[in-house]
């Protein structure tokens, strides 16, 4: 049952996981008692799939009831105890905390390096995911030192083609980007589509993921058309994935919004921010930091609609 709930999971299937998975956490519940290991794991399973499907405050509070558990039985440096730290801090984070993700992956980290070493593959996701915190709060410079650093121990262990490897060297690409590093950016973005496209095949969301990356950076130097073309069709292609209202459609929205506005279509630029607005205030409420930064690129396309007027 839990093997087919993880099935359905990594089919998007995200409602008949969820179903699943509570029905095999209670039978266990009863069989084994709520604090048995592999009662723990289903737990865990099942705030993962609420995570998926955008209920994070749900999420949150049974992995907060699992680390409680976790911590009491095994210690803070077992490996499911550090799991869970990590999954609750970025439930805090993409529920607009992110000064209690970044405790939490700060004190993983920590945790992490003392308890299993620099190169542990879970001291590498605590890097990852203090860099990706990096990128939200746009600390750029520290973002790319900590992706660097995550490059450089993986590479005695991994290759490129690596899920690990290629999700770090993404998100090198992205804090490249940001300081202007566009043309390294790009040459990095173009290998991992290469990868993932490889890997997974082209309609796979990592690739869909790895080609809007790349389109931003394509805008920003000049190749707006193109960028565009492959934007709008990565729109289409995560709402056939995930479905029209799903966070990564309203990210991606934002984003031809963008290149719109980069090629001084501000009308149209406009209209798809807004359409971004919209979905991401109906699944994080108006005050997340998201619609904030939105909001920000709204009044600066306003701004230079009227100068270019």
């Amino acid at each position: 049952m839990v093997k087919l709930g993880a099935l359905y999971n990594t089919m998007t299937r995200y409602q008949e996981a969820l179903d699943l998975f509570r029905t095999c956490y209670d039978v266990r519940v009863k069989s084994l008692g709520k604090d048995h290991e592999l009662t723990l794991g289903v737990a865990n399973n099942i705030a993962a799939v609420l995570d998926s499907l955008d209920r994070y405050a749900e999420a949150q509070e049974m992995y907060e009831q699992s680390l409680t558990i976790l911590e009491e039985r095994f210690g803070k440096t077992h490996l499911n105890t550090t799991g869970v730290l990590l999954n609750l801090g970025l439930c805090y984070q993409r529920r607009g905390n992110l000064s209690k993700a970044r405790t939490f992956y700060k004190d993983t980290l920590e945790i992490c390096t003392e308890a299993y070493g620099e190169k542990h593959p879970r001291t590498l996701m605590a890097y990852d995911f203090l860099g990706c915190l990096y990128l939200i709060e746009e600390k750029f410079a520290e973002a790319k030192e900590i992706f660097e650093k995550g490059m450089e121990l993986r590479k005695d262990n991994y290759d490129e083609s690596h899920p690990l490897c290629m999700a770090t060297m993404e998100n090198l690409a992205s804090a490249m980007q940001r300081l202007g590093q566009k043309q390294e950016s790009l040459e990095i973005y173009r290998r991992i589509v290469q990868l993932k496209e490889a890997n997974f095949g082209t309609k796979h969301i990592d690739a869909v993921k790895a080609r809007a990356g790349m389109s931003i950076v394509n805008a920003e130097l000049g190749n707006v058309q193109e960028a565009l073309n492959t934007m709008i069709a990565c729109v289409h292609d995560v709402s056939a994935i995930l479905g029209p209202a799903a966070p990564q459609v309203q990210e991606y929205l934002g984003v031809v919004g963008y290149i719109y506005a980069i090629c001084g279509h501000w009308d149209e630029g406009i209209r798809y921010t807004n359409m971004s607005i919209t979905g991401t205030i109906k699944i994080y409420g108006e005050h997340h930091f998201l619609v904030k930064q939105l909001l920000t690129r709204k009044a600066w396309m306003l701004t230079l609609s009227l100068i270019h007027i």
